[in-house]
């Protein structure tokens, strides 16, 4: 879910099913949310795996059993749906572990007012891409570098 679009939400979802469903078709798609599901049903109508979820912990132990060190995980977090408690919260163990997996995190809210279809995954200017496998070999954030190829 992108929790902070406003009255056009839903809208704006279908947008990004509509803009996802023209990239890779070689990709499976895993949403959390209800909103986020809107972006699964547009994907789906056009014949892409999709699975939604309701919550951050189903999600990780669906990639924890279902997903191996060969695939490539990008994931679009949003602060409404609370990622950063993936990283703080003891019983979320096993979206600990799945995190681990992730090869790109989408860090910050999406701002309307700096909607921009030139920045690579992101909807908005503002936000940044995180190198997650580097992040946590290093200690510390490590922005992936536009034009990397990480099969996507």
């Amino acid at each position: 879910n992108m929790g902070e679009l406003g009255e056009n939400e839903i809208e704006y979802h279908r947008q990004v099913g509509e803009f996802l469903a023209k990239q890779n078709n070689k990709v499976k798609y895993l949403t959390v949310g209800t909103l986020a599901e809107k972006i699964g049903e547009v994907l789906s109508n056009y014949g892409f795996f999709v699975k939604s979820f309701d919550n951050n912990k189903d999600v990780a132990c669906y990639i924890l059993e279902n997903l191996d060190k060969s695939n490539t995980i990008f994931l679009k977090a949003s602060r409404s749906m609370k990622f950063e408690q993936i990283l703080e919260d003891e019983t979320l163990k096993e979206a600990r572990e799945a995190i681990e997996n992730l090869d790109v995190l989408v860090d910050g809210p999406f701002v309307l007012s700096l909607l921009t279809k030139d920045c690579l995954f992101r909807g908005s200017s503002n936000q940044r891409l995180i190198d997650v496998k580097r992040s946590l070999q290093e200690g510390k954030i490590c922005l992936l570098e536009d034009g990397m190829n990480y099969g996507l």
